[in-house]
């Protein structure tokens, strides 16, 4: 997946114009040509390297960049490393056949990247609820609180970030997922905090029973919240057992109000471990990428 910068498109398009119609005159200067000319070396070649889903065109861009650097280096720079400006030369008329070779390469191309666009699938992505587009696709975790963010590991903040990319191209139920799975981790790290080891809780029924157990523990003056595990199996019940049918799919919407639930959560989680104000490291530093339970 890449966005498309349309800017560098309509740039390129409207060099390739004026460079079309400075080179297809009759008795242009050197100075006058190379004004038209002298970027699209540029433009074409990051049109190239460009990861854009066009490949024919590409060899006659390749062709075309060639061409006018060949140009430039005959017309307007010397043989000095690096090269200068002949300046003396730019007033200097030209025979129309010096130069037309590059607006008949200028059409070849047209010709080509017109034909390949109709093979070439772009895809627009509407605007979901009142999330920004481009931060939903390349950063779904900022739905998370700044300062909470800073807290979880990597894999969890891959997890919404994955969510945010699935809900913005219409893929509600693998949005469900996604934010199930970096719930789950923060819930993993969670217990570890109280002390318990998870390797022999299995599925979110007995991560949510630990929970409720430590939450319950009178001995304990570290224990967990009776809000955070009330949350958690709300979620366990109604949310994340349904979704784990093949038969059981999300839309949009329901997606979107998963994705929330889900980040607020962790912002729960995350709170009621922290506010002793010895912030968890074991959770920003753990480095146990368990796979969530399915059961």
């Amino acid at each position: 997946m890449k966005k498309v910068d349309l800017i560098k498109y309509f740039n390129l398009g409207e060099n390739l114009h004026v460079a079309r119609r400075a080179t297809s005159n009759d008795n242009m200067s050197v100075g006058d040509i190379w004004i038209s000319i002298y970027y699209m070396p540029t433009l074409l070649r990051e049109f190239i390297q460009d990861d854009n889903g066009f490949t024919t065109c590409k060899h006659v861009a390749d062709e075309l960049a060639t061409m006018i650097e060949d140009w430039l280096h005959r017309f307007v720079f010397d043989n000095n490393s690096p090269p200068q400006l002949k300046t003396d030369n730019f007033k200097q008329t030209l025979e129309p056949w010096h130069y037309t070779n590059i607006s008949a390469k200028i059409d070849e191309f047209r010709s080509v990247f017109s034909a390949e666009c109709r093979i070439i699938d772009v895809y627009s992505v509407e605007e979901i609820s009142i999330y920004n587009t481009s931060r939903l696709v390349s950063k779904g975790s900022d739905i998370i609180p700044r300062q909470i963010l800073s807290h979880l590991p990597d894999n969890v903040v891959s997890e919404f970030d994955n969510a945010g990319r699935c809900l913005a191209f219409e893929l509600p139920t693998a949005c469900g997922f996604h934010s199930l799975r970096g719930l789950e981790l923060v819930m993993e790290k969670y217990i570890q905090h109280f002390g318990r080891s998870i390797k022999s809780l299995k599925s979110w029924n007995d991560y949510i029973r630990e929970i409720e157990k430590l939450a319950n523990d009178g001995k304990s003056t570290q224990k967990p919240s009776n809000k955070v595990s009330a949350m958690l199996d709300r979620l366990r019940e109604l949310e994340r057992n349904p979704l784990m049918h093949p038969r059981d799919q999300l839309d949009s919407v329901q997606a979107d109000m998963l994705f929330r639930l889900c980040a607020i959560t962790v912002v729960e989680i995350i709170r009621d471990i922290t506010k002793p104000a010895a912030l968890l490291a074991n959770i920003a530093n753990s480095q146990n990428h368990a796979k969530p339970a399915i059961q």
